[in-house]
């Protein structure tokens, strides 16, 4: 199973706002994005437009009470780069990050984290396009990998979870329900070359009651156990002959 969008880390609070209680003063500016603010400005709580530089990080934009608020562009020492919306400091609203890597996310934000619709583009063109929430793949979604393979579903905490169809760019392809990644309960998997199972999964593997027909025409109906054959069933083959009882690990027992 391909291995998921990988989680980023989220952007750290690199600067001090002060202590609101030291003062009640409101140095209000409507100055233009190229002006410089302190650390004493910030603990003497400051609101307007600005620029402030630390350890090698830069943020231009809007403050609200010394905290990065409204509109601005943060970029940190090591290339990673965010335009879009604040709110107490942390990336919250509409934006996009951008890293050094080449990976990006265009979407919506809550408290620092990917949260609501958004698109989530790695740089080997691995591509995810839904909701998230704290900052996982979490809701509606589709994800489709540099290869051709896509998935198209719901997911929840960043897996493959509930009903959704993974086509592979092979022509192979899985539709009905999924838990923590895995088939899970009742669905249709096709395969090209052996032909399509119609029935119930358990982790990832054909377990309950199901019906295979084969491309070559046989057809098996009945019960499977860790993807075999396996309890009462009947086996029709394309000839005509009938085997009808008991199989085990995918061998005809008895009738």
């Amino acid at each position: 199973m391909k291995k998921l969008l990988l989680i980023l880390l989220c952007l750290p609070l690199l600067f001090s706002c002060g202590d609101k209680n030291k003062t009640n003063k409101e140095n209000k500016d409507e100055g233009s994005l190229s002006k410089e603010v302190t650390v004493e400005m910030l603990n003497d709580v400051y609101t307007g437009q600005g620029t402030i530089t630390f350890e090698g990080h830069k943020y231009i934009g809007e403050f609200k009470d010394s905290k990065r608020h409204g509109k601005g562009i943060f970029t940190d020492a090591i290339g990673s780069r965010y335009t879009g919306e604040w709110k107490d400091n942390n990336m919250h609203g509409q934006g996009t990050r951008t890293w050094a890597s080449g990976d990006k996310y265009v979407g919506e934000w809550k408290d620092g984290k990917w949260h609501g619709q958004g698109t989530g583009t790695l740089s080997n063109g691995d591509k995810y396009l839904g909701e998230y929430k704290d900052h996982m793949q979490h809701g509606q979604g589709t994800f489709t990998w540099a290869d051709g393979d896509k998935y198209v579903g719901e997911w929840k905490n960043n897996k493959k979870h509930g009903v959704g169809t993974y086509s592979w760019d092979s022509g192979f392809k899985y539709v009905g329900e999924w838990k923590n990644d895995k088939y899970n309960g009742q669905g249709t998997y096709t395969d090209v070359n052996v032909g399509k199972y119609l029935g119930e999964y358990k982790d990832g593997k054909k377990d309950g009651v199901g019906m295979l027909t084969y491309a070559s025409g046989d057809k098996y109906v009945g019960e499977w156990k860790n993807n075999k054959k396996h309890g009462q069933g009947t086996a029709t083959l394309s000839d005509g002959e009938i085997y009808k009882g008991l199989w085990e690990n995918d061998g005809f027992i008895r009738e």
